[in-house]
């Protein structure tokens, strides 16, 4: 569990935190959920990390806390094969220009 704390410069909403997370362009490594989940539904999740929606909450307009959830083991896998394909395409290129 992810329970990140953040003061602003600018007031804000929660509806405008919680909409910054949905339109960040992390697809597979970021998501949102708005539905009442616990630890457990989490498992096997192959995102980094799950902001709950729900959770978000905005102190004296500057203040905001954030709670993310995340699989650490399954997750972090899922990085680590994100890398090695990235790798393994630079060193196709490599080859390619090389040849």
């Amino acid at each position: 569990l992810v329970d990140l704390v953040v003061d602003l410069k600018e007031d804000v909403t929660a509806e405008q935190v919680n909409k910054a997370f949905e339109d960040a362009d992390l697809e597979g490594v970021l998501a949102v959920s708005d539905e009442p989940l616990v630890s457990v539904d989490f498992n096997t999740n192959p995102n980094s990390a799950i902001v709950d929606s729900m959770s978000t909450l905005v102190m004296d307009d500057k203040k905001v806390k954030v709670i993310a959830w995340y699989d650490n083991e399954w997750g972090y896998s899922n990085r680590v094969v994100d890398i090695a394909v990235q790798i393994g395409e630079l060193l196709k290129t490599k080859e390619k220009a090389t040849a």
